[in-house]
């Protein structure tokens, strides 16, 4: 018996050195790589989550027992083919590279289904829609009048029409219509018996409160803005002077500052360009003038442009400048325009980069401080193409807080993953020569039916992301 016991010892004790120093190897990230380069490496990890979640995953042709999101563990340095299935839905795969003792994340997996399964929101033919940009409303027009267009309330999933019963406007043709991005205010030309009417609709959920403003223009603007946090007070851009125009007290406020050529409003201040190609700010009143830059650099590369420019200020302070015939100038890039022929951006709300566009073309610029210092040509913008050869690119969103980017392209709305971009994802057609929206908090996109003109509702991001 003691022999025995001697030998189950030994053997428990020869077990334990053997497989201890594994296991401690392994939980301190460590272990034998395999194969010509063979020897003790440090590990890394790689972790994964798509939406839908649930997929399953397959690295390097093996396939793991845990299901997306997961983080998986032991991973020599190196290259793999990373690979996510998940039934009904299109699989994703991509090369990933793991580094020794760090940590590879990919987080922003979106699974598109196999299938679309799109909504009908409104069920009457649309001929165009408008899209107020973050706001809960979209304009739907079945006529050329004002009382053939009514709003509709995504977030209380009800229309109701634009002009109420009895409205001396109801069958006024709609000219033109101003908007701002964030605002709930939409500025109507209407043209009417006895001239022009211009008319303010301030939407609320069920209704829209309607004010006559043609008093607060005596002549047609070039162009009318105002800050989406104080609707109450417009600036209207006529003759290269910009005037105030106060809705509460009907008010005019004339040539509030003169000999400009870009106008933009932000928390409540007036960003200018000036005919000498300074950028200036001044308060709402008018007072407290000071030049905001004034580069020789940017009178350089500015004078070489034409028209009015539209001014949007990014977080930061930095600013965008966005010209007539499609140019784009951005403060960090002082000296340089990008070309004519930019026919949109989006400004991502979490980092300084733009979503921009061509008729054939859309990437992204990134306007950071680290970005610029990288480049060898500091104030030389240069964006970075996603898509390109295409047709007629109308519109671009970002989706899935910027990890993706959608657009649209004739009649025609496309899927792209930023990174690495790689071919666009067909999701639907829409009714030619019409807009489309897309809404981050709902997760969908909103659009005419490309057949039947109706409202429709098609889901890109699950509500259980």
């Amino acid at each position: 018996m003691p022999l025995l016991r001697k030998i189950v010892f030994y053997a428990f004790l020869l077990a334990y050195l053997l497989g201890c120093p594994p296991v401690i190897l392994h939980v301190l990230g460590y272990g034998v790589q395999p194969g010509a380069s063979q020897g003790l490496v440090k590990t890394g990890l790689l972790s994964l989550a798509t939406v839908p979640p649930g997929a399953s995953i397959y690295v390097g042709g093996r396939r793991y027992l845990k299901r997306t999101p997961a983080v998986l563990e032991g991973l020599y340095p190196g290259e793999y083919h990373v690979k996510a299935l998940l039934k009904s839905h299109h699989p994703w795969s991509r090369t990933v590279r793991v580094e020794a003792g760090k940590a590879t994340s990919i987080e922003k997996v979106l699974l598109l289904p196999t299938r679309h399964v799109a909504r009908t929101l409104w069920p009457e033919p649309v001929k165009e829609l408008l899209p107020i940009p973050e706001t809960r409303f979209l304009v739907l027009t079945m006529g050329p009048t004002a009382g053939d267009a009514l709003v509709y309330d995504r977030e209380a999933r009800a229309g109701w029409p634009l002009m109420p019963r009895g409205s001396p406007y109801r069958n006024s043709r709609v000219v033109s219509s101003v908007l701002v991005r964030g605002s709930p205010l939409l500025l109507l030309r209407l043209r009417a018996r006895g001239g022009d009417r211009y008319l303010g609709a301030s939407l609320r959920g069920g209704h829209a409160q309607l004010a006559d403003l043609t008093k607060l223009f005596p002549a047609a603007p070039q162009w009318v803005t105002w800050d989406p946090r104080w609707p109450q007070q417009l600036f209207s851009v006529q003759d290269g002077s910009v005037s105030r125009l106060d809705l509460e007290t009907a008010a005019i406020y004339p040539k509030l500052i003169e000999q400009v050529r870009g106008v933009g409003v932000s928390d409540q201040k007036l960003y200018v360009l000036t005919d000498d190609l300074a950028l200036r700010r001044i308060d709402q009143d008018g007072r407290r003038l000071t030049t905001f830059l004034d580069d020789p650099r940017a009178r350089a590369a500015l004078s070489r442009t034409r028209g009015l420019f539209r001014i949007t200020v990014l977080p930061g302070g930095l600013l965008v400048l966005s010209g007539e015939r499609g140019e784009l100038w951005v403060s960090r890039f002082p000296g340089e325009v990008i070309d004519a022929g930019i026919r949109g951006f989006v400004v991502d709300p979490h980092h300084e980069q733009l979503l921009i566009w061509r008729k054939d073309r859309i990437g992204i610029l990134d306007c950071s401080a680290e970005a610029r210092a990288d480049r060898v040509a500091a104030s030389r913008p240069h964006p970075r193409w996603m898509a390109e050869e295409r047709g007629d690119i109308r519109q671009g969103f970002w989706v899935y807080d910027a990890s993706h980017v959608l657009f649209q392209d004739g009649d025609t709305v496309f899927l792209l993953e930023r990174e690495p971009p790689g071919a666009p994802a067909s999701l639907v057609r829409v009714r030619a020569g019409s807009a489309i929206a897309y809404s981050e908090e709902s997760g969908g996109l909103y659009y005419l039916d490309r057949s039947t003109g109706r409202l429709s509702f098609l889901e890109i991001l699950p509500n259980n992301r």
